[in-house]
């Protein structure tokens, strides 16, 4: 199986001054990578189609990918005119785009190794060779959707919600402000959320995120009717085009045979469509539940999205 790194770079000026360019010269002399491929990761879905660079300091020449079917087609140019099975990923960039490149190689098929979360302003040749020579401290990302190990949903969203310019709200009872918490982790994340709530006494739905009180009564607070309403509350307390809303029963005590403790219900409410889904967790613990309740926000959302 050859050893092909594809090295992410988010600014295409750059490239031009040719530092990816004697990295991928020194990467290459390694001999540890067959080929390395410098890609620019964008939004955009069209662009130039791969092209060898002319720098001279980049010898062998590496291929140059501006958009993600060039980088397929520069992946199958190094691979005998197929995609490969597995990839190394690393990058000059932020994390969540060489993890948002990875997601993408895994919807093609192609799995993905990120060396590290090793992704610096300067990356370190001995570094990246070291960790694909030994394999060790690598991610290996089987799934293009739902990542959850360190933090790499929580970047993978932010970047979605960046590059769809959305921000996003959330109305949280049963998770106490985790979601929130979780999203802002991701260092850029002041640019997709301005303001959250914790609402949760039926009082606080009723005075934060404009929950009707017939609704609790008639419903309960622990509804897919009011984790609606409190979604649709949040985005518009905020000012947000997104607004989730989380209501639940995380034990160990308060289930009833209708409602058994893990019974989380949700609300979707993204650019004025709303949609609501109630999920039974296993009653493993208070903390399970909780932790489990964000990990679905951020699955469905990314599925929403379309990431």
């Amino acid at each position: 199986m050859k050893n092909i790194l594809i090295f992410v770079c988010t600014n295409a000026d750059r490239i031009k001054n040719a530092k990816e360019t004697a990295t991928t010269a020194s990467l290459l002399q390694t001999g540890i990578f067959d080929s390395v491929i410098l890609y620019i990761y964008s939004e955009k879905t069209d662009g130039d189609a791969p092209a060898q660079m002319s720098d001279e300091t980049c010898a062998p020449a590496a291929v140059f990918a501006r958009c993600f079917p060039a980088l397929l087609d520069a992946l199958r140019g190094a691979n005998d005119g197929e995609l490969p099975a597995r990839v190394f990923v690393a990058g000059n960039g932020t994390e969540s785009s060489v993890l948002m490149t990875a997601a993408d190689l895994s919807c093609a098929g192609v799995r993905s190794i990120v060396l590290s979360r090793l992704c610096p302003q300067d990356a370190e040749v001995s570094g990246l060779c070291s960790l694909a020579k030994n394999s060790i401290c690598v991610t290996a990302i089987n799934s293009g959707r739902n990542i959850s190990a360190d933090g790499q949903v929580e970047a993978r969203l932010v970047e979605a919600l960046k590059r769809r310019g959305l921000h996003i709200s959330f109305a949280e009872s049963c998770t106490g402000g985790k979601a929130a918490a979780r999203l802002i982790n991701v260092p850029s994340a002041s640019s997709v959320i301005d303001a959250s709530f914790v609402t949760y006494a039926n009082e606080a739905k009723e005075k934060f995120v404009f929950v009707d009180p017939a609704v609790i009564e008639k419903y309960g607070a622990v509804s897919e009717a009011v984790a609606g309403e409190m979604a649709k509350g949040a985005a518009l307390a905020a000012g947000a085009d997104i607004g989730v809303g989380i209501s639940g029963i995380a034990g160990p005590d308060g289930g009833t045979p209708q409602k058994p403790v893990g019974t989380v219900c949700f609300g979707y409410y993204i650019l004025g469509e709303l949609t609501t889904e109630t999920v039974h967790f296993e009653p493993k613990g208070r903390g399970y539940v909780r932790e489990a309740s964000v990990d679905r926000v951020f699955s469905v959302l990314l599925d929403k999205l379309g990431v």
